[in-house]
C-alpha cells in the first residue's frame, strides 16, 4: 500500500512540475489541436451514421431522418459529404 501512495504521489508532483512547465502559447496549441482533432471525430462518426451517449462509450445507430425534414433539405444548400436523407450534423 504505501508503494502505492509514493506512485500516486510521484505521478502527481509530475503532473503538477508539467503544468507549471507550459507557456500559455502551449496551452493554446494543446487546446486548439485537442479541438480540432475533436471535431474530427464527431464529423467522421457522424457521417458513418453513428454516435455515442457518453464520452468513450460504445457506437450506436442515429436515428433515421424524418420524412418531412428530409424533404426540407432537400430545399437546403447541403455539404458536399451529404444527402438530403443522411446525417443532420452537416448541414450548413
Amino acid at each position: 500500500m504505501a508503494t502505492e501512495t509514493d506512485l500516486g504521489k510521484g505521478v502527481s508532483k509530475f503532473v503538477k512540475e508539467i503544468r507549471s512547465l507550459v507557456t500559455g502559447k502551449a496551452k493554446d496549441a494543446i487546446s486548439e489541436t485537442a479541438a480540432r482533432t475533436g471535431a474530427q471525430l464527431i464529423q467522421r462518426r457522424t457521417r458513418a451514421g453513428q454516435s455515442v451517449a457518453e464520452d468513450g462509450g460504445a457506437p450506436y445507430n442515429m436515428k433515421r431522418l424524418s420524412p418531412s425534414y428530409i424533404e426540407f433539405r432537400k430545399t437546403q444548400r447541403l455539404s458536399p459529404w451529404t444527402s438530403p436523407g443522411k446525417s443532420n450534423l452537416t448541414f450548413q
